[in-house]
């Protein structure tokens, strides 16, 4: 545990705030600029395990690409000799949506419940622009803000997939074993398989199911275990609204929820931005009033990619382009490695950047690289390294330098887990994690 008071890497640590299957979250300060934050270690017993050391990886790395109101906002990720691998994120104040759902013990009213529902399209529309798949979106993983001026502001976090849950039936149901994600919320796809079939629709179904949730206060597919709810989403066809709210039979709410929930995924709307414009027409229909400070516009799509550093190249060629310098093929995420290079001192060691996959990192003495490395005989520029979409993983020389793997020397080679790579008198070692 860490002490009350105790300084790591920019952050004062003053109190505990949770503690999870996976990790411990207490409660810090920036000390850049007194910030509130949330500051997430491993426990001590899942830093052995390279599984969940690598899905935490993957959720740090990820968060730090997302930027929208509607998203939580990402502040660092790194290594700590005393504390292994650290997340901070900035600190929310307020409710997730599970526990505010399980307090009340009913329905939310139509307004605010769409408005939680067009918060949550929204900051998901933000990460489909960045390549992200969130794949487990469930109302634990939904927070509820209340500003200072009684605003309500949704934000939508946990994009790792990466916590290690109990099995809990009617509530969080992820077990190991288990298709990936969480079986109340779970689309078809995901229980069919691969996972490759995992995509935009995958979140639509999910969100489509909160929605439905929000507004009738039931669950559209149950049962008394895992396997029963994941029959009902493969089988029972949707239930409509008018079962539930007679009022609103035949509306396009009740039309767009059962083509969200639609068992194939080419039945689903095909964008959360054309949910987000039906969703609005709804509400306005609906429920209709002044109140719109939850109707959250997204930043032009150029914006977004300059956030996601991503601006030289077209969405549709993201998409289209597998060996595109993509963070996650939104179409077709996989399974993958994330490469962590860490450079070697004695006998520790620390990491100094990570990978994942369709991504290239060039390393030399050069500052602007983006891996700069101050080591008598590394050359200005001097390799690259790049992890394919695919997940393999490769190395190459560049302009000439000498790299060796595992003490040869080489112009190009595919790097596994484990092998030395030796620039001048720097020396890496790769370390792959599975996503």
């Amino acid at each position: 545990m860490i002490e009350h008071g105790e300084e790591i890497a920019g952050f004062q640590v003053l109190s505990l705030l949770a503690e999870g299957g996976m990790g411990i979250v207490y409660q810090a300060l920036r000390l850049s600029d007194g910030r509130a934050t949330a500051f997430k270690v491993l426990r001590d017993e899942i830093r052995q395990r390279r599984q969940d050391v690598g899905r935490f990886i993957r959720e740090a790395v990820i968060s730090q690409r997302l930027h929208h109101p509607n998203l939580v906002d990402f502040f660092d990720f790194g290594f700590e000799p005393r504390v292994h691998f650290y997340l901070a994120t900035e600190l929310l104040q307020g409710q997730e949506l599970e526990a505010y759902l399980r307090e009340r013990g009913e329905r939310l009213p139509l307004k605010q419940a769409l408005d939680i529902g067009l918060q949550v399209c929204a900051g998901l529309e933000s990460a489909h622009h960045s390549g992200i798949i969130h794949r487990d979106l469930k109302p634990s993983n939904i927070f509820l803000e209340r500003q200072a001026d009684g605003k309500e502001v949704v934000k939508v976090f946990d994009f790792g997939i990466g916590k290690v849950l109990d099995q809990e039936i009617g509530g969080k149901l992820t077990q190991h074993g288990i298709s990936v994600g969480t079986p109340l919320y779970m689309a078809p796809e995901q229980i069919r398989g691969p996972v490759s079939s995992v995509g935009i629709a995958t979140d639509i179904y999910a969100l489509g199911i909160i929605i439905f949730q929000l507004v009738t206060g039931k669950l559209p597919f149950s049962g008394d275990n895992p396997y029963m709810i994941m029959a009902a989403h493969l089988k029972d066809p949707p239930p409509q609204l008018r079962k539930l709210r007679r009022e609103l039979a035949g509306t396009d709410l009740e039309m767009l929820l059962q083509e969200m929930m639609a068992k194939e995924t080419v039945d689903r709307p095909a964008t959360l931005s054309d949910v987000r414009e039906r969703l609005w027409e709804a509400r306005q229909l609906l429920a209709p009033d002044d109140y719109t400070s939850t109707m959250m516009e997204l930043p032009d799509i150029s914006k977004l990619l300059e956030l996601s550093g991503l601006h030289e190249t077209s969405p549709d060629v993201l998409a289209a382009d597998s060996d595109a310098h993509t963070d996650t093929d939104v179409s077709a995420p996989q399974e993958q490695p994330i490469g962590v290079l860490l450079l070697h001192e004695g006998e520790g060691a620390r990491e100094v950047a990570w990978l994942l996959p369709g991504e290239r990192l060039q390393i030399g003495a050069q500052k602007e690289l983006s891996l700069s490395l101050s080591a008598a005989g590394v050359m200005p520029v001097h390799a690259e390294v790049y992890c394919a979409p695919d997940g393999w993983i490769t190395i190459s020389s560049l302009e000439g330098a000498v790299v060796r793997v595992n003490g040869s020397a080489t112009t190009s080679s595919l790097l596994q887990d484990g092998d030395w790579i030796t620039l001048g008198h720097a020396e890496l070692r790769l370390s792959c994690f599975l996503r």
